[in-house]
């Protein structure tokens, strides 16, 4: 024996061998020598090995035992650092790379359908108490597989052959039942009927159905498959998830299993994971340099939250909280900040899939949105995402996502169409800002690049066009500024309750670089008109945008013109997104008015001919009025009016630029 394998074996116990009735041994105490180097002392021990054999069938061919009893094996694999393997021996070398040829030009991976099988009967035969242990120095792991009892019952090959087992691994106990209806069908490379069922802490299986060994393996049945934590499994497996979230939880599937080498499909398959619920087919092939993932897949609600990591606690863009404006504003506490923890992509190499969703409602981060369809297809580290059907917030949207990861620096794509939605909850679950209203239609596209989410608002550039309709703006009341314009911006704190309602908002945009610009913003109102121009600043979280609101000469409301005539007031919006405050741009009114004197003074004038807008014109000309005596003086002495002058503040600006 050391002279062929260049180890040692040895009896280190009692022999005990028997020739009639039955040829029967009894050996104690064995072991068998490691390789040069190795970590264990021995590479196998062995307690007690007992065999009885039947001589007479063996006359016809035939290999009945009556006992086979193996009691504490002890096996000790190990590979070395230079990756040789313990249970190399000898003269042997290696085995071939996979793809070369064996002897007989056979391929290493191939082989012919098994051969008639022999006649073999087996009573008593148990293993006790074994263990395997794997060592490999390449990589500084070890695998333990210890507790081994394994109990085989198999009257003839002809008759069903059942083996019941435990064993331990990783610190979880895991029960086998196998059995099998024809096992020399199964060793002939035929078809055989197969049931197996493995139970333990960490995962259940059964599988009923067929099975065959050849070239390649097969199997077809009906599967259950049961795990109580993806997480707990892939802990138990070696292979943690390193991924934030709260989900990975509970998973059950159950359905037709088609199996032929490295591919596998379930078909009829119903599937529970976490607290989604739904039903389809999916195909995997791990034949390839990535597994390859093809799914069809109807659920009943898709929560992706729990597989997102917690939001960044935080304040505003540059981690402090914003103060708010002096003008009015719209409170609130500041929000989280873009994150710049880098995202990881490396899930979008893993595997490549082809996956199609129907859903009766999705929850993404704060969006809830509604019966949805869905593809997704994954490939060479490119997602591609295709929404052909989403309702959203009592409208509905479609669109596309790519995302790539190919580079050295992730891109990013989208493009989506709006028809019908609800602005409102859309803009809180969006940018958690509830400051508009309206039922909006649009569309958008846009691209940017990046690892971070901060990197790629700051990299964000497209353009789109939005409207709104009969909806309303928080924090401001327009109506009222125009009303009295004196007054309207003196209480800072007025602003919280006020909103200004509209018939229709619309206008377009452009992104560069994160900065959002608007330059058209049209609004119209029953008792006035709003122009606006101004950008968003998405990487600071910031607005500064400046509207010019005209009073109406008419109350026609959104049939109405576009350029009304009436009294400006320009009116600043700016500060952070979650805290904006608004301020009257009396220097711009100033100026507009120098630019054309007589057309404010005309439209003052005007406002009081017989207009009734429920007092709104007559609120107008005094609130215009007294802020025109504060510029112009009224009231001072030493701008008291010479004899014969009109003394009121509209005479008074009629003065400054003559009859």
């Amino acid at each position: 024996m050391a002279a062929a394998t260049g180890r040692d074996l040895k009896i280190n116990g009692d022999v005990s061998v028997s020739v009639l009735p039955n040829l029967a041994i009894e050996i104690k105490d064995v072991t068998f020598g490691n390789a040069a180097g190795g970590r264990a002392e021995h590479m196998a021990t062995m307690k007690q090995l007992t065999v009885d054999l039947q001589l007479m069938p063996l006359l016809s061919g035939e290999v009945a035992v009556d006992k086979f009893i193996l009691v504490e094996p002890i096996i000790n694999l190990e590979k070395d650092a230079k990756g040789q393997g313990n249970w190399l021996m000898g003269d042997v070398k290696p085995a071939a790379a996979e793809g070369t040829a064996a002897s007989g030009g056979q391929s290493a991976s191939g082989g012919d359908a098994p051969g008639s099988a022999p006649a073999i009967r087996l009573g008593e035969v148990r293993l006790e108490n074994g263990r395997v242990s794997y060592w490999d120095g390449t990589t500084g792991t070890e695998e333990i597989i210890s507790d081994i009892t394994m109990e085989i019952l198999l009257p003839d090959l002809d008759s069903a052959m059942e083996m019941n087992g435990t064993l331990t691994r990783n610190g979880q106990a895991i029960a086998i039942k196998t059995r099998i209806e024809t096992p020399r069908a199964l060793m002939e490379g035929r078809e055989a009927k197969i049931s197996e069922e493995v139970t333990s802490a960490v995962v259940n299986l059964t599988f009923n159905g067929t099975a065959q060994m050849g070239a390649e393996t097969k199997a077809a049945g009906r599967v259950s498959l049961d795990v109580p934590s993806v997480r707990e499994l892939a802990a138990w497996g070696g292979n943690p998830l390193d991924v934030e979230g709260t989900g990975f939880g509970p998973f059950k599937v159950e359905g037709d299993l088609d199996m032929a080498g490295a591919r596998i499909a379930f078909r009829n398959a119903t599937i529970a994971f976490d607290e989604i619920k739904g039903s389809g087919q999916l195909s995997l092939d791990t034949g390839g340099a990535k597994p390859s993932v093809v799914a069809t897949l109807a659920v009943e609600m898709l929560d992706v939250n729990p597989y997102l990591p917690e939001p960044v606690e935080g304040a505003g863009g540059d981690g402090t909280a914003a103060s708010g404006g002096s003008g009015g504003s719209s409170g609130g506490a500041a929000p989280a900040g873009w994150s710049d923890e880098p995202i990881d992509m490396s899930g979008l190499n893993a595997a490549n899939a082809d996956l199609s969703f129907e859903a009766g409602g999705i929850r993404f981060q704060k969006f809830e949105i509604g019966k949805s369809t869905l593809r997704v297809l994954v490939k060479d580290g490119q997602l591609n995402v295709e929404l052909g059907e989403m309702a959203l917030y009592e409208g509905n949207a479609n669109g596309k996502v790519e995302l790539s990861a190919r580079g050295e620096t992730p891109t990013l794509a989208m493009s989506f169409d709006l028809a019908g939605v609800q602005a409102e909850p859309l803009l809180v679950a969006a940018a958690d800002s509830d400051t508009l209203s309206g039922t909006a239609n649009g569309r958008f596209a846009v691209t940017s690049k990046g690892g971070t989410q901060r990197r790629i608002v700051e990299n964000l550039n497209g353009k789109g066009d939005m409207s709104f309709l009969d909806g309303a703006i928080k924090g401001i009341n327009l109506g009222a500024m125009l009303r009295n314009v004196g007054t309207a911006f003196l209480d800072s704190g007025a602003s919280e309750a006020q909103k200004t309602d509209f018939a229709e908002l619309s206008g377009t945009f452009t992104i560069v670089n994160g900065i959002l610009q608007n330059d058209d913003l049209a609004m119209k109102a029953p008792l006035f008109r709003v122009a606006g121009a101004g950008i968003v600043d998405m990487p600071a979280r910031t607005v500064n945008y400046r509207v010019e609101p005209k009073v109406a000469a008419t109350g026609t409301g959104q049939g109405g013109s576009d350029d009304a005539s009436g009294v400006m007031v320009p009116i600043v919006v700016s500060g952070p997104w979650h805290d904006l405050s608004y301020q009257p741009d009396l220097a711009g009114m100033l100026t507009d008015a120098l630019k054309d004197p007589s057309k404010i003074v005309d439209q003052v004038e005007k406002l009081g001919e017989g207009v009734s807008l429920e007092g709104a014109a007559e609120d107008v000309t005094k609130g215009a009025e007294g802020m025109l005596e504060g510029l112009t003086g009224g009231g001072d002495e030493a701008g008291a009016a010479k004899e014969g002058e009109d003394a009121s503040p509209l005479g008074k600006v009629k003065g400054l630029f003559g009859d």
